[in-house]
């Protein structure tokens, strides 16, 4: 307010479209930051365990949230550990309570094999801690497996979007989460009966197949076996036989036309002819020119040999 001239300043800070409440526009706005990041995708959403024995909740002690789980979890499954961080789920501190719980959990206990994180009903600003971002960086950050069971079904908060699985219910994250007893021990019986039907079965396969092989021939004639085996040996051996009777005959054939060829070669057959070989000392006299007056030489004729004086050369 300037008072000299009677203006007035108006200095706006926030602007909320009309019929749209704060915490609707502040829930949108985070809601769509969070996504554009990938933490609502299904991709890295984790499994929760079949049948967990260490389960971490977080949440009132004093709530009817802790009881609800309590309830379902003793008539479903009693033999489950249970460890409750107590956590403020509403008013001023409560998202930090709520942060601060899960990663509590995370650092003292990894040994847990899920954590469910919730309340019960109420109103948006009830539930508001729930839809803080550093609650729903917590719950990305988790290295343990979370489901949150935020107020009733119809109710829907970022830690909804950002857990592994959400439950519309407290009561409903128990049943998710601790499987009944008695729904296990029916299904086990079940396979079991399958099971046994199935070796039942199998058994009787093999039996029917093994009385076959022993009614076949094979085992009441065995000998028939042998009996292919021996003709088949036989028939070999005949074969065999032909092979080396004619490789013989072959080889004789040319044996015999190679003595015909070396007989008509051989200096015997030479010497039957009227001709004769001259042997001076050790040497076949081939020329003339070899021999001198007066050396002996030595004649080879067919039936003998002529021991004789050189008494002339021409």
């Amino acid at each position: 307010l300037y008072l000299p001239r009677g203006e007035h300043r108006f200095i706006i800070y926030d602007v909320i479209p009309k019929g749209v409440g704060a915490l609707q526009l502040a829930f949108d706005q985070l809601k769509k930051k969070l996504e554009s990041e990938g933490l609502f995708d299904k991709s890295r959403k984790r499994k929760i365990p079949f049948l967990p024995q260490k389960i971490g909740i977080v949440t009132s002690p004093n709530g009817a949230a802790i009881k609800d789980i309590l309830s379902v979890i003793r008539r479903r499954f009693a033999n489950v550990e249970i460890l409750l961080y107590p956590s403020k789920v509403q008013g001023f501190g409560a998202a930090e309570d709520i942060a601060e719980g899960i990663k509590f959990l995370n650092t003292n206990f990894p040994e847990l094999e899920v954590i469910l994180l919730g309340r019960g009903g109420g109103s948006i600003e009830d539930l508001w801690a729930f839809n803080e971002e550093i609650v729903a960086r917590a719950i990305v950050g988790s290295k343990i497996p979370t489901i949150s069971c935020v107020g009733h079904e119809i109710d829907y908060t970022i830690a909804d979007y950002v857990s592994d699985l959400r439950a519309p219910t407290p009561s409903a994250a128990a049943e998710l989460v601790v499987k009944n007893k008695q729904e296990i021990a029916d299904k086990i019986n079940s396979y079991k009966v399958r099971l046994v039907q199935s070796i039942k079965q199998k058994f009787n396969q093999y039996y029917y197949r093994i009385k076959t092989v022993i009614n076949s021939k094979l085992f009441t004639k065995p000998l028939i076996l042998f009996e292919d085996k021996e003709q088949h040996i036989a028939e070999l051996e005949n074969r065999a036989n032909i092979f080396i009777k004619h490789f013989l005959d072959k080889k004789s054939q040319e044996i015999n036309l190679l003595k015909q060829k070396l007989k008509l070669l051989s200096p015997e057959n030479v010497l039957l002819r009227g001709y004769s070989i001259v042997w001076l000392k050790d040497k076949i006299l081939k020329d003339k020119k070899d021999v001198k007056i007066n050396d002996e030489i030595k004649v080879q004729l067919y039936n003998g040999k002529v021991i004789a004086q050189v008494k002339n050369i021409n």
